[in-house]
């Protein structure tokens, strides 16, 4: 059988080049990622929200928290809270030159011991705004072996902190920073109420307070073990003390844990009941009138119904009458009515600038801003002396709606 040649068949031609497509655009989500990644591995915070961001957050916030509150309006609020403030300091100045004023009757603290105790723990509460472990142990005289760990950036619902050992007290130490950035300030807007335990917590505060408890348990824990006879203090100011005191409460329920926790000016955080139950380890300290410790939504509702309930818009028109600009104004205010005259005595101040202060006008357009937001539409140490601190308001936590006795 002869082998013939036989051609190869025909190539086929090569099928025509499909048309380019644009490359699509990326998404804004996954813009804002990569952003967010490029910041962090340059060695900025991607955690510290933008401004706007802030505000939106603060806004929403606050909206939450004061639902029940009814429609309001910043501007009758800030004249009211200006005249309502005039009121209580006259009756204080009485209170005081008639020797009758509730801390002129407050006795010393005699309790060495507890002085020491006090001063020491703010020391170490002080040191929570240093921003480094470096300047924290140049402050207390730690070494650096001592700080576990750290993070000195704020995150959302997550103040900055340290975790450390203080060998002279033998305790395993978490020092929580107070309001310091954006950041916090969306964890102190956040005081909607959230169930905790047998009583309630304020949310931005318990979600704090979660978060250490979901990350920094296991360190505890493994440094209680590593050191016999050390126990856990908390210690924190404002934000940070409401954090650290009901972290606190929180670690109390773990088994066998040994806590304590010392705060200054802590945030309102939990309520009556849970803090009458950790008022044998938790020791809070308030300065005077501090707002921030009796500040609650439940607070702010009883204000609103004080200021709506005083004399302020007959003294916003007495103050106005003694102006020029006042006379025209009162003229106009009698005419139409309480209503008018409470929008012409809180309106920018022209009427009532003089007998204002400009930190009052500031806090009136500030809060006018915030307005536009948010407007709805539609214990002492288990061994010390407490004899001379029977006063709630050094020795318990403030709950929302709890005022402490002697508060004006």
């Amino acid at each position: 059988m002869g082998c013939g040649s036989s051609k190869p068949p025909p190539e086929e031609p090569p099928p025509p080049p499909k048309p380019k497509k644009k490359p699509p655009k990326p998404s804004k989500v996954k813009v804002a990622r990569e952003a967010a990644a490029a910041e962090e591995e340059a060695g900025t915070s991607a955690n510290e929200p933008s401004e706007d961001a802030t505000m939106k957050s603060v806004a929403k916030a606050i909206l939450e928290a004061t639902r029940d509150m009814g429609p309001w309006k910043p501007s009758d609020l800030t004249a009211g809270l200006y005249f309502l403030r005039k009121a209580h300091m006259r009756k204080a100045e009485e209170a005081v030159a008639s020797g009758e004023h509730p801390y002129l009757k407050e006795k010393p603290i005699k309790d060495k011991a507890l002085v020491k105790h006090m001063l020491y723990w703010s020391r170490v509460i002080l040191a929570t705004y240093s921003g480094s472990d470096e300047a924290v142990v140049e402050a207390l005289g730690w070494s650096a072996d001592d700080i576990v760990r750290s993070d000195w950036t704020s995150q959302k619902s997550r103040p900055a902190y340290f975790l450390a050992l203080d060998h002279d007290k033998q305790k395993v130490v978490v020092g929580i920073r107070g309001t310091a950035s954006a950041a916090d300030a969306i964890t102190d807007a956040a005081a909607a109420l959230e169930p905790c335990l047998t009583g309630k917590a304020h949310r931005g505060i318990y979600t704090a307070a979660s978060w250490f408890m979901n990350n920094i348990l296991d360190d505890i824990y493994a440094l209680l073990n590593d050191h016999d006879g050390y126990s856990v203090m908390t210690v924190g100011h404002s934000l940070g003390g409401g954090t650290a005191a009901l972290l606190a409460i929180l670690l109390k329920e773990e088994e066998f844990m040994d806590v304590e926790s010392f705060v200054l000016a802590p945030a309102c955080a939990v309520s009556l009941d849970l803090a009458e139950a950790a008022a044998d380890y938790v020791t809070t300290v308030v300065h005077a009138d501090d707002c921030v410790p009796r500040a609650s939504t439940r607070a702010l509702i009883n204000l609103r119904q004080e200021v709506k309930d005083s004399p302020w818009k007959q003294e916003a028109l007495a103050a106005a009458k003694e102006t020029r600009a006042g006379k025209a104004l009162a003229g106009a205010a009698s005419r139409a009515g309480e209503s008018s005259a409470g929008k012409s005595a809180a309106r920018g101040g022209k009427a009532a600038g003089k007998a204002a202060s400009r930190g009052t006008k500031a806090a009136g357009k500030a809060a006018g801003r915030l307005a536009g937001a948010v407007r709805p539409r539609g214990g002492p140490r288990p061994d010390d002396d407490d004899d001379d601190l029977e006063d709630d308001e050094v020795t318990n936590l403030f709950p929302p709606g709890k005022t402490p006795s002697g508060a004006q």
